[in-house]
């Protein structure tokens, strides 16, 4: 009886998903963008800390890139022909940026989003599903 109960109930949940139609990116961003509700206090600072160096690389690249094409103008670069000049200036302009853009989010980024999605998936598709 109690079996049949648990059946039961895993039918009534399964039905609720599909009628709310969640996907698994759904739940991934309602815990990354509620996650100080969702996540115990120390997974959040160390969610928080990880994101903010996830973000800061990129702001880093783009500074390191304008100083790198700022660095062209008082150099030997300054006496070839104006359309090397830009390009080459443009190159290390957007270099480390795009670098930055290719290689985001960082593995240990995904490693710790990926931990605490299985740890919180639960309690977030439940709130997700009390919802209207």
């Amino acid at each position: 009886m109690a079996s049949l109960d648990k059946l039961q109930k895993l039918d009534e949940y399964e039905k609720k998903l599909r009628q709310k139609a969640v996907t698994q990116p759904q739940v991934m961003r309602r815990m990354q963008r509620d996650y100080k509700y969702f996540m115990n206090e120390e997974d959040a600072k160390l969610f928080a800390d990880e994101l903010y160096r996830n973000q800061m690389r990129l702001a880093i690249s783009g500074v390191i890139g304008v100083l790198l094409s700022a660095a062209t103008w008082r150099s030997k670069i300054s006496t070839y022909p104006s359309s090397t000049q830009v390009l080459f200036r443009v190159i290390l302009l957007l270099g480390p940026f795009a670098y930055a853009i290719e290689t985001s989010p960082t593995q240990r980024f995904l490693q710790l989003n990926d931990q605490l999605y299985i740890k919180y998936y639960k309690p977030v598709m439940e709130q997700m599903l009390k919802e209207p």
